[in-house]
């Protein structure tokens, strides 16, 4: 496989039997074919690893881990066993628009500068009906300063695997380790905010929001 960019898309799952199929699926519906996955199988119990270990493509590199270590612990993971150009990120129980790689490959292979491209999301709940856009108060160009907080969605971002390779996740982090994880890479780099729907995630709503 060419490794001129070549985006892998890193994927920690657990108990996702449920939904892995869509979103692995939407890699394989992708315009943009030049990519590999590796997914951290984060000690699920449920028919996870019996899914994961029936895909019969080259492109997808299946990492089982005995126990449940975390979200951090397995973000970290995939991203020590990421090979490419650039990485972009996919939740088990989320899927791509099918242009989504393409379009976030022409921009940072047309812009040296920037080190980041996120999209717009739209939000579905656990019938599939599209609750709401996350959408971000601004698009366009920005520089991450000190001080400033991460107002996209990490999920629906694609960075320079090069860059991201000198920091690392907080394994202690269970929660928003994504976050933690992007305040440290983009300090001082510039991203791109995208207007268009590249990502789809799901949100269990509350009865109270309802």
């Amino acid at each position: 496989m060419d490794t001129i960019h070549l985006v892998c898309v890193v994927m920690p799952v657990y108990n996702g039997a449920k939904t892995i199929e869509l979103a692995t699926k939407s890699l394989l519906y992708q315009t943009y074919t030049n990519w590999n996955c590796v997914i951290v199988n984060d000690g699920s119990t449920d028919d996870t690893k019996d899914i994961l270990d029936k895909i019969n493509d080259d492109r997808f590199k299946i990492i089982h881990l005995e126990k449940n270590k975390g979200r951090g612990y397995a973000r970290q993971v995939a991203l020590d066993n990421a090979k490419g150009e650039y990485i972009a990120f996919l939740d088990a129980d989320d899927f791509y628009h099918y242009d989504k790689l393409r379009v976030q490959t022409d921009i940072l292979n047309a812009n040296s500068s920037l080190s980041l491209v996120s999209s717009v999301a739209a939000v579905y709940d656990q019938d599939f009906v599209l609750r709401r856009i996350r959408r971000s108060k601004s698009q366009g160009e920005y520089c991450l300063v000190s001080g400033d907080d991460i107002n996209f969605l990490p999920a629906t971002t694609m960075i320079r695997l090069d860059e991201a390779n000198n920091f690392e996740y907080n394994a202690k982090l269970n929660a928003s380790e994504d976050l933690d994880f992007f305040s440290k890479y983009l300090l001082g780099k510039k991203y791109y905010m995208l207007t268009d729907v590249m990502y789809y995630y799901s949100e269990y709503e509350s009865v109270s929001y309802r």
